[in-house]
């Protein structure tokens, strides 16, 4: 795939059942975060409408191949709601090499990546534990360990 490739984003944005909606890929390798704060490397950018509903459907190229799996939309910080027309998806590569450890071994068990997403080689230099969270009042925090650490 590349920048300016025509694409269809296909899922069911609000419960409307087999939508698509036609955009082009508008940059490749973003690194992105989830509402969650689970940052997401490598994500594709385009412009086809990306609603509830979408995530977790398909983003096809004019060739019906699997480009990508629709993520989450950009939020503009200023107004507090979604910009439209800035979506994201998890490239097929890597879902592809998700699918394939779950299958074959019931979990992931390389990937680079921690479970919430976060690329360990960027946040840790290659080793180490990442905090993602962390509950309030519980062990963790009694011993002083907070999110993020």
């Amino acid at each position: 795939v590349q920048v300016g490739d025509i694409v269809l984003a296909i899922g069911n944005p609000l419960g409307l059942q087999s939508s698509v909606t036609e955009g082009i890929v508008s940059g490749l390798g973003r690194t992105v975060s989830e509402p969650t704060g689970a940052a997401i490397p490598q994500a594709i950018q385009t412009s086809a409408s990306i609603n509830p509903g979408n995530s977790g459907g398909a983003l096809v190229d004019l060739s019906a191949r699997l480009v990508g799996v629709p993520t989450l939309v950009a939020n503009n910080p200023e107004q507090g709601t979604q910009a439209p027309g800035i979506g994201f998806a998890i490239p097929s590569d890597t879902v592809r090499d998700i699918a394939s450890q779950l299958i074959r071994y019931g979990k992931v068990v390389r990937s680079g990546r921690a479970f919430l997403g976060i690329d360990i080689a960027q946040t840790l230099g290659g080793g180490g534990v990442y905090v993602g969270d962390v509950t309030k009042g519980g062990p963790a925090v009694r011993a002083g360990i907070k999110a993020g650490d």
